[in-house]
């Protein structure tokens, strides 16, 4: 309302108002208060009628708004929920947030939920279908036409059905899918009747092969379709008002921009083949099958544009317009003037690889560019066209994994290729390090005698690295019974059989039950004291079935847990132990173990172990003697420190995880002031071991030094391995020989740098950044600076050097 102005001064509305009745000012202090509190504050200041305790607002803990999280557990029965929302009533809900998983809610349950929620007026709803591998159909959420409240709505893992007409959605403004099940119509119709819909997040989504968000309001400005399996088609036509547009998926040949002035941050990437006639398409007008445009002109229209994200494929494309319109000598004017910060997410990064950079940089980007981020490649997936986008080139690595099993395939990619040509060497397969010994050949030559046969040729290299013995090594048993279960998975156990083969016994057949030889698994599993505690057993835990313990080679024990769930993998080991102890009671003592007694111990045992594992998680080893402190003390005093004139300090370290074969990098240079060059950090997928992933990280180390450091370089790591394989003179044999040349050959082309050992504490800061990189998930390259994260970290070391 407008307000006139008053030749006594102020304004007549102000007037007007102060002859009016104050109701406020009459109310309470404490509901004055609570009123106050849900103001802005500078509404609250302008009512004139302030509470006396007004300035200590943030001290009050008022009702949060009203949220409710419904969360159905396994097994469990769903009548104490619905009878919970029952007596709840039907009062206004702010939030209802919805998750389930398999086989813990039936449709009846799922849709009474949903209706309650609508009953309540809810404004963000989420229903969420815990961690699914693809949509389940089972679940049908059917959206409530014509709802006034609905402000947020995030659907996971189930199945939306299409309604038969468009229904308005007045208030609803964010809308995100991921891995549902969704037609087009429904997509098309829902984004319709929300005029107020701001952002639009398609992941994952099944069903879906074309996006259309013609019909979509003004108020749109955020725009995300990723990793949808079966799309073909986008169609944003008059979507001027976008200001965030992230596409991630198949590669698409044919891509043309929406010319805007509100567009600001743009995201290709390229993450799979090219689906046949797939296309994207916002120009505004009708599509037409003239897509192809020029992508530097496209780009260069894009004025307000001030983040851009690139993939190296879209990158190929956009630098080889650029390079072609340069040549001809008609190269239009940049007009990314405005672009402050460019992501390039490089899947390769070969001398082609650069020369886009360049030409981009060159051609693209206009002078208030601050901000570069190069994510390094990673060995993996790679999308990238052929030279006019003919086709896909046919990855070496899905080949692979195709091709075959799972455990020869993780081998087989396992091998590393050189970077520099070397020639064929013959190399020992049954050490680590190449080489031939009397001994190696000794552990062969009796395997062979006692087993047979050398088929499990991975079981006999590198046999303790076998992803399979974290089966033995991480269950949840005390150390004793994981060392007691590794014995009986290597047949180490003091045996009749072990016995016999070291002539301490003329006879390998078991004194217990006398039916056949005694080895680890007759005296654990097949005799009768071990299959009478596994009987009895069976009452109490769940173990596998009879069929499953039986004698399958030598890893049968292995293979058994690997089967197993954590919990099941420590009852097995567990009894194991058990059967083991009652068989040295009948061989070695009086006999008198009982059955039932075993029983109950396993029992107590068992909860025991599950409560004393659990407090000590997470706990550090308190030290006890005066002398074992200061020497960690001392050790902890030990920092970095600063290479000497001249000189530059290249630290690097490596994160690895086994699980999955992933490690990263963490890289960083400084001078002699305790500047920082550079640093870096990438992820590197199957990585056989924490060696390899060291010297991929010195590897790393010398790499960058060579290119962005002048002068002597020192090469520092806490690996003591990966220092010695680098430094130790003569041919490497090893399965990681590639890489040690590879390392050998940047030393060798410059007489300045060297590789030397520190302790960890010396190496906090590279640790730092590869531990960043595995955690987060990201690589990426910083001149002159390091992670904002670590910052503090280099601050702090660079102080103590000073001090």
């Amino acid at each position: 309302m407008a307000a006139a102005s008053h030749p006594d001064g102020g304004t007549k509305t102000r007037q007007e108002d102060a002859g009016a009745e104050d109701r406020l000012s009459a109310l309470p202090e404490a509901l004055r208060l609570q009123v106050l509190c849900l103001l802005p504050l500078k509404s609250a200041i302008r009512t004139g009628v302030l509470s006396t305790q007004w300035e200590a607002l943030w001290t009050r803990r008022w009702p949060p708004p009203s949220s409710l999280d419904v969360r159905f557990a396994a097994y469990e029965s769903s009548q104490p929920i619905t009878e919970a929302l029952e007596r709840r009533g039907l009062r206004r809900l702010d939030r209802f947030a919805l998750s389930f998983g398999i086989g813990e809610l039936d449709g009846a349950d799922f849709s009474r939920c949903l209706d309650y929620a609508a009953a309540c007026a809810v404004e963000d709803l989420r229903v969420h279908y815990v961690d699914p591998t693809f949509p389940n159909l089972d679940f049908e959420f059917r959206l409530q036409p014509d709802d006034p409240h609905l402000t947020r709505l995030s659907l996971r893992g189930i199945t939306i059905c299409n309604p038969l007409r468009t229904c308005a959605f007045p208030a609803l403004e964010v809308i995100q899918l991921r891995r549902v099940y969704v037609s087009n119509m429904t997509v098309q119709r829902l984004v319709a009747g929300c005029p107020l819909l701001r952002s639009l997040d398609l992941r994952y989504c099944v069903g879906l092969n074309f996006v259309s968000i013609v019909g979509a309001g003004a108020h749109l400005t955020s725009l995300t379709v990723a990793e949808c399996p079966m799309l073909t088609s986008i169609s944003a036509y008059g979507a001027s008002s976008l200001r965030s547009l992230r596409y991630s998926g198949a590669y698409i040949a044919a891509y043309s921009i929406p010319v805007t002035s509100e567009l600001a941050d743009l995201c290709i990437c390229f993450r799979r083949p090219a689906r046949e006639w797939t296309r994207v398409c916002y120009a505004p007008g009708p599509c037409s099958d003239d897509l192809r445009r020029n992508w530097l002109e496209l780009l260069t229209n894009l004025s307000n544009l001030t983040v851009l994200t690139l993939c190296s494929s879209a990158l190929q494309t956009v630098s080889a317009s650029a390079r072609a319109r340069s040549v001809a000598g008609n190269a239009a004017p940049c007009k990314l003037q405005n672009l402050k910060e460019l992501q390039l997410l490089m899947f390769a990064m070969s001398n082609e690889n650069l020369d886009d950079i360049y030409v981009f940089l060159m051609n693209c980007c206009g002078p208030r560019l601050e901000r570069l981020f190069v994510q390094l490649p990673a060995r993996g997936y790679q999308c990238a066209p052929k030279k006019e986008l003919s086709g896909i080139r046919i990855r070496g690595r899905d080949l692979v994994n195709e091709t075959f099993f799972p455990h020869d395939a993780m081998h087989i990619l396992n091998i590393k290729l050189p970077t520099t040509p070397m020639k064929d060497m013959p190399a020992w397969n049954f050490e680590k390090n190449g080489n031939f010994t009397v001994r190696s050949a000794y552990r062969l030559a009796y395997n062979l005698a006692h087993s047979g046969s050398i088929s499990q040729g991975i079981s006999l290299t590198g046999d303790a690295d076998r992803p399979l013995w974290k089966c033995v090594w991480s269950a949840p048993v005390p150390n004793k019974v994981r060392i007691f279960g590794w014995r009986v998975a290597s047949d180490n156990l003091p045996t009749q059989d072990n016995k016999c083969k070291r002539t301490l016994e003329h006879s390998n057949i078991c004194t217990i039950c006398g039916t056949e030889a005694e080895n680890s698994f007759h005296a654990t599993v097949g005799c009768t004291k071990a299959k009478a505690i596994r009987k009895e057993m069976r009452k109490v835990w769940n173990l596998p079935i009879e069929e499953e313990f039986r004698f399958t080679g030598r890893d049968w024990l292995l293979v058994l847990l690997s089967k197993l769930s954590k919990v099941e993998q420590g009852h097995v080991l567990l009894l194991l132990w058990r059967a083991w102890f009652l068989r040295n009671d009948i061989i070695h003592d009086k006999g008198t173990a009982m059955i039932k007694q075993s029983v109950e111990f396993l029992k107590s045992y068992a909860l025991e172990t599950s409560s004393s594992l659990g407090k000590d998680k997470g706990k550090n080893v308190a030290l006890s003697s005066g002398s074992h402190t200061n020497r960690c003390k001392q050790n902890f005093e030990k920092t970095w420190v600063k290479p000497r004139r001249g000189c530059t300090k290249v630290n690097v370290d490596a994160s690895y995880i086994q699980d999955g074969n992933q490690a990263s990098v963490g890289v960083v240079a400084r001078d002699e002031k305790g500047e920082v060059c550079f640093s870096a950090a990438r992820l590197l997928l199957d990585c056989s071991s924490a060696v390899e992933a060291e010297l991929e990280a010195i590897k790393d180390g010398l790499s960058l030094s060579a290119t962005w450091v002048q002068g002597e370089v020192i090469c520092e790591t806490d690996c003591l391995a990966a220092v010695s394989a680098v430094n130790k003179p003569g041919k490497d044999r090893s399965q990681l020989c590639y890489i040690v040349n590879d390392i050998k050959e940047l030393l060798y082309s410059d007489g300045r740098t060297s590789v030397v050992h520190v302790t960890r504490s010396c190496n906090r800061l590279a640790h730092s950044i590869a531990a960043i990189a595995r955690s987060c998930n990201s690589v990426g390259f910083w001149l002159g600076a390091v992670p904002d994260i670590v910052e503090p970290l280099m601050i702090e070391e660079c102080k103590l050097v000073t001090d």
